[in-house]
């Protein structure tokens, strides 16, 4: 079992929420045109087979198997399947089964092009809501520059400056806790706190501060001891 906190799980999260998206939007894109060729779509990813439109020509698609029967070469009179992969930034989001009438077999190319399409719109709209997101922690990060700028104007004792400022640190989250430290002849002094017990100063070389630095990156932490 992964831990969440790995980037591991988040990626393999993150790639199930793009396979249920792409789902969703094929099946609202194919409904209409495998309604009147009789044919029926499923998708066969590494756990389990998702049946996206059904049709009663198709016995497959009635059945609990996985793979289904004709995607391992077991054919039905009068029908024919093929496989069309998606495909999502060189991850695969399953196999996509077409079993459809042998003499609607000019619907699987608009079908082709309809997985292909689909694909391209996820891509697109988790991009756009990506750019949100950041566009939205950009207008966060200049609304406290501004709020900053306006406290450095008002505030006269350096002390209410760094409290303002590392509150604001820790307001970005329920429960968020920050410390601002100054370095000082190798030590370093805990100049104002947010959600945090009282500290004592301590060496520069010690605990998760050495750690970040040495790193130079984000550091995941599994219990709350080990972060001060």
């Amino acid at each position: 079992m992964l831990s969440h906190n790995t980037p591991q799980y988040r990626a393999t999260t993150a790639l199930r929420d793009v396979i249920g998206q792409f789902i969703d939007e094929l099946r609202q894109s194919t409904a209409a045109l495998t309604h009147f060729t009789a044919t029926a779509i499923a998708c066969l990813d590494n756990t389990k087979t998702q049946w996206i439109t059904l049709h009663d020509k198709c016995t497959c698609c009635h059945q609990l198997t996985t793979p289904p029967a004709c995607f391992t070469g077991t054919r039905m009179d009068g029908r024919h399947c093929e496989v069309i992969e998606a495909r999502y930034e060189g991850r695969s989001l399953g196999s996509i089964i077409v079993c459809c009438d042998s003499r609607q077999s000019p619907v699987l190319a608009a079908l082709q092009q309809i997985v292909q399409t689909v694909v391209r719109r996820v891509e697109l709209e988790r991009e756009n809501a990506s750019l949100l997101v950041e566009l939205a922690g950009s207008w966060e990060s200049l609304e406290a520059v501004y709020e900053l700028s306006s406290d450095m104007r008002i505030l006269q004792d350096p002390a209410d400056l760094l409290d303002r400022i590392t509150a604001k640190a820790a307001s970005i989250h329920a429960g968020l806790g920050a410390i601002l430290w100054l370095e000082t002849d190798g030590q370093l002094v805990p100049m104002a706190t947010k959600n945090i017990p009282p500290l004592n100063t301590r060496p520069l070389g010690e605990g998760l501060i050495a750690r970040v630095l040495a790193e130079r990156g984000p550091i995941i932490l599994n219990s709350r001891v080990q972060i001060i």
